[in-house]
């Protein structure tokens, strides 16, 4: 976004719903309305890699709906047929 300025919170490593994962928490300043929080979730699920996002102008909201969205998350690894 134009005059924003985006601002790392945290970062780390964790282990979400039993796959190990990256979670990042931006904030990103400027502009007229205040800041916009991201919360990233990036989850290493048998052979995929799920990327989670989750915007809000509230960073306890945009953390508390990540976190639904990986509850939510159901992982079906099927082989591919050869």
């Amino acid at each position: 976004m134009p005059g924003r300025k985006v601002e790392k919170i945290s970062s780390g490593v964790t282990t979400l719903r039993g796959y190990p994962a990256i979670v990042q928490e931006q904030r990103m300043v400027g502009g007229e309305k205040g800041p916009i929080y991201l919360a990233k979730a990036s989850i290493f699920a048998k052979s995929a890699l799920v990327n989670i996002s989750s915007v809000s102008s509230s960073q306890e909201l945009a953390r508390r709906y990540r976190e639904l969205f990986v509850k939510a998350m159901e992982v079906e690894d099927t082989p591919i047929p050869r």
